[in-house]
């Protein structure tokens, strides 16, 4: 019988200090992309070639998909979250999702997420905000713990469109694992996410490894630090160059 890492936490905050171990964990994610059906429906009744070439670019990108592993590792303080190629070998789609997702810092004392990423040789930290979960009261269980589900939104602008995009955000957390991270930097919950749904992805726990080892985390240089929006607003500037250089309106 497994006994919740909760209830071995309680009974190690009796144990002197000095001796008390802090738990470290490591978790393998799988991501999988969810097509928008409705969507598709419509792009080919109007657009078939359309269709078929948006059909060709998912089949790519859910190949390069299965090559990465992401993962998440924690202790009771802090965590990063970042893709690797498991196979060690890929194409441009491979590393352009691995350079997307980037590297996320996560702290248990606060509610922000920090994300790293690189975009033509210069690195961006960027301070994303803290959701707004609600729980629904709805459980079930995944990977033998006992889960409950939560669910926010986050908002963002379209740099080209200009128009306000919503995502749904659904997770499945535990309490049995009593730390407050998940995939893509999400976390704030009174327990690890095992499973999500955000957007067009879906991210479930397929690897669940807790230990008393020592675990090294990195941790980001807030000096330069800026908010997503401040990101969005250099990116949309580099969009707009681009596509004067080529002649685009």
């Amino acid at each position: 019988m497994r006994i919740p890492l909760v209830i071995i936490l309680m009974l190690l905050s009796c144990i002197p200090l000095a001796r008390a171990q802090k738990f470290t964990g490591e978790i393998s994610y799988t991501k999988q992309l969810i097509l928008p059906e409705n969507a598709l429906k419509e792009l080919k009744q109007k657009n078939p070639q359309q269709y078929e070439n948006f059909l060709n670019n998912i089949s790519k990108a859910k190949d390069a998909t299965g090559q990465i592993k992401f993962m998440l590792i924690f202790t009771e303080e802090k965590s990063n979250y970042y893709a690797e190629n498991s196979l060690g070998k890929g194409d441009g789609i491979v590393e352009s999702i691995i350079e997307n997702t980037g590297l996320y810092y996560n702290y248990a004392s606060t509610p922000y997420r920090y994300q790293e990423v690189e975009f033509q040789g210069k690195k961006f930290l960027i301070k994303r905000e803290p959701l707004n979960w609600k729980l629904t009261g709805e459980t079930k269980t995944l990977s033998g713990y006992s889960c409950r589900k939560a669910t926010a939104t986050q908002e963002f602008t379209s740099i080209r469109t200009k128009k306000t995009i919503i995502h749904n955000i659904e997770a499945w957390f535990t309490n049995e694992i009593p730390f407050p991270y998940g995939p893509e930097g999400f976390g704030g919950l009174p327990g690890l996410i095992l499973e999500m749904k955000f957007a067009q992805n879906y991210y479930y726990a397929t690897k669940i490894k807790l230990s008393q080892k020592n675990t090294k985390i990195a941790t980001p240089n807030l000096k330069n630090v800026i908010s997503f929006q401040e990101y969005q607003a250099i990116m949309e500037g580099l969009d707009k160059r681009f596509r004067e250089f080529q002649g685009i309106d």
